[in-house]
């Protein structure tokens, strides 16, 4: 009996068992809903950790290149995404989930970017989107507590095909701060 029961856990296979987690296509809102989900439940656990599951969510120097769209500010862009933003929050990020996660913010809400989404856009959100080879969708996520009073934004999440998710973080403030060609 107890072979069996274990068997049952294990392979979800026993008449009456159901899962309860769901299979999301990896490319959908609900896969980064799921991945913030986790990423704040490690930063509780370990700051540590949590930073370097961010990290393999961030873009590189060459991944960059590939993304925006040629102009005079590209290679600044690129720069100080790395040296200032990327390093930044991967120092930030895991703590601001773990002081969230104590604060009750544990509501994780992914919204699109457009420009039909008004006020729901982060700052530079459009522009950043603008300035992208690729439009398949950008994404804002916001982790809030159950009212929506209180809220923690990272911006710029994006899903590559070989990559999954990538953040662009503040890049669209920076570019709102470019001069514009």
């Amino acid at each position: 009996l107890i072979v069996m029961m274990i068997s049952c856990l294990s392979l979800g296979s026993c008449q009456g068992t159901q899962s309860n987690e769901q299979s999301v296509p990896a490319h959908s809102p609900q896969a980064l809903e799921q991945l913030i989900k986790t990423l704040q439940s490690t930063a509780v656990r370990s700051v540590k950790d949590a930073r370097g599951s961010l990290k393999k969510h961030m873009f590189t120097s060459p991944q960059l290149a590939n993304l925006l769209v040629d102009g005079s500010q590209r290679a600044e862009l690129i720069q100080a995404f790395i040296t200032e933003q990327s390093a930044v929050a991967l120092k930030e990020v895991p703590w601001a989930l773990r002081a969230a996660y104590e604060a009750g913010m544990k509501e994780v809400v992914v919204t699109r970017v457009g420009p039909n989404m008004g006020g729901k856009n982060a700052p530079g959100d459009l522009l950043l989107l603008q300035n992208l080879t690729q439009r398949s969708g950008l994404y804002t996520v916001r982790v809030q507590n159950e009212d929506g009073s209180k809220k923690l934004r990272i911006s710029g999440w994006l899903y590559l095909p070989k990559q999954g998710w990538k953040t662009l973080l503040k890049l669209g403030e920076l570019l709102e701060g470019a001069p514009h060609e």
